[in-house]
């Protein structure tokens, strides 16, 4: 009877199925990323000095939108004429940050929606300074001196490609940045030179208006060619930019 008894409960318990033990819940619980999914933050790069918003469109993609301002003046010499010359930057800035993997190498694509950088120089002739227009000399009339102001400017709207590394918006943790090298399409700068005032022979007997001198313009139009080579390197303008940020 005995024997029975150890039979009966030996194959009740083979008859428990073997998932019958209770679950362990899963020890590597899901990611979540707190907070939200946008960041403030400024850069500094080759545009000027930037502020900037971030906002993640998904895993791999971030959007930055940004605006850079920045102000370079300085007092050139040559021949003798003095220009105060001016480097202006302004620029909005759109770019599309794709990140191939979870690490932080990302390449990016955007455009520069509003691009206002530009150079701007005012020159003044010093009286009894002799210049050369064409085969003949002349000097600046001291009552009505000679005067030029040039300009470069480039396209309004330019695109812009880039890789880096970094995340402006940071998956984990609320503090981030964005380390980019790339370039600006710009285009070649434009250039304008015009000149004001009258122009005398060296006896400053003979002076007369330089708008209306073939020689003197001739010259303003030498002098317009060499600043669009010199500037001839903005078509491809280097983007270099470095930026910190804090997602909220």
């Amino acid at each position: 009877m005995a024997t029975w008894t150890v039979a009966l409960g030996l194959s009740a318990a083979m008859r428990q199925p073997l998932y019958a033990q209770p679950c362990q819940p899963n020890s590597e619980p899901a990611i979540k990323v707190a907070g939200t999914p946008f960041a403030l933050g400024f850069t500094a790069s080759t545009l000027g000095l930037g502020v900037d918003a971030g906002l993640r469109l998904s895993h791999r993609f971030n959007l930055r939108v940004s605006f850079n301002r920045f102000n370079y003046s300085r007092t050139l010499s040559s021949n003798g004429i003095n220009y105060a010359s001016a480097f202006r930057l302004r620029s909005l800035e759109t770019l599309v940050d794709w990140f191939p993997s979870r690490r932080s190498f990302h390449l990016s694509g955007g455009l520069l929606v509003y691009n206002g950088n530009h150079m701007a120089a005012n020159a003044v002739v010093p009286n009894n300074q002799l210049l050369d227009a064409g085969d003949e000399n002349v000097i600046s009339n001291p009552m009505d001196p000679i005067q030029g102001k040039a300009s470069s400017v480039v396209r309004v709207v330019a695109p812009v490609v880039a890789i880096g590394f970094g995340n402006f918006v940071p998956r984990a943790g609320h503090v981030g940045y964005s380390i980019d090298l790339g370039v600006v399409f710009q285009g070649a700068p434009h250039s304008t030179l015009a000149l004001t005032g009258s122009a005398c022979d060296p006896s400053g007997e003979f002076c007369a208006n330089v708008a209306g001198d073939p020689s003197v313009q001739g010259e303003a139009a030498a002098a317009r060619q060499t600043i669009n080579n010199e500037l001839f390197f903005m078509k491809y303008y280097p983007f270099v930019s470095f930026g910190v940020s804090y997602r909220f």
